[in-house]
Formats: C-alpha cells, sequence, structure tokens
C-alpha cells in the first residue's frame, strides 16, 4: 500500500495592508515553505491563502506546480452582496487527482471577521 503524506497548515498569509507587527515576513515564509518543505508531502490544505489584495498565494501556485502540485481546489471567492470582501483563504494541493469538493461558509460572524468568509472546505 502506498503510503500518502498529508499536512494540514495555517499559512498565515493575511492581505498585505492587514499586519498585527510591522513585519510579518509573509512573502518570505510563503517562499521558505514552497521552496523547501512541500515536496516531502503529497496533499496539503491550507488556511488563510487569502487571495484579496495579495498576490503571494498565486506565486505559491506557481511554485507548488513545479514541485508536482498539479491538481488544486480552491473555495469560491466572496460574493460581494453578502458584503464580505475577502474569501476564506481555503486551499487543497495534491500530487493525486482531487475528485470531488466542496465547501460551507459558516453565517456567523463577529468583529473584523464579519468581513472574511469563514468556512470549512472537503476534497
Amino acid at each position: 500500500m502506498p503510503r500518502i503524506n498529508v499536512l494540514n497548515y495555517n499559512s498565515f498569509q493575511k492581505p498585505m495592508l492587514f499586519n498585527d507587527v510591522k513585519n510579518e515576513y509573509k512573502g518570505e515564509r510563503s517562499d521558505y515553505f514552497a521552496d523547501n518543505e512541500i515536496a516531502r508531502f503529497d496533499i496539503i490544505a491550507l488556511q488563510e491563502q487569502f487571495t484579496f489584495i495579495n498576490p503571494r498565494p498565486v506565486n505559491f501556485l506557481e511554485k507548488a506546480a513545479d514541485k508536482g502540485f498539479t491538481h488544486i481546489y480552491k473555495t469560491h471567492e466572496p460574493d460581494f452582496t453578502r458584503k464580505i470582501a475577502c474569501g476564506d483563504g481555503l486551499l487543497v494541493l495534491s500530487k493525486y487527482p482531487i475528485l470531488d469538493g466542496d465547501s460551507t461558509v459558516f453565517e456567523a460572524s463577529v468583529s473584523i471577521d464579519r468581513l472574511v468568509s469563514k468556512g470549512a472546505v472537503w476534497t
């Protein structure tokens, strides 16, 4: 039976204008992770890969494709009619075909999280 290595990881790739401290090294962390760590895994589930005002997830996907992650499942971007500014940032990368997937959005939220879609994904 083949061994499949799975990683569930919070990448903490918030939009560029949102920082808790002066420099969170988001770009450096994303590049390091893509260049040095992801090749050890076959399936990676990522949280906080926000694409709103943030080019890093696109760059990360390009590097991941070069490492064999040719199958991705990304949740839908938000529907602005719901007053949501940012998608949930959930992403699944796989070296194996993803046959099916879906996501759900949680309706209840508080504080600044009201502007960010929150939910869960399965593939």
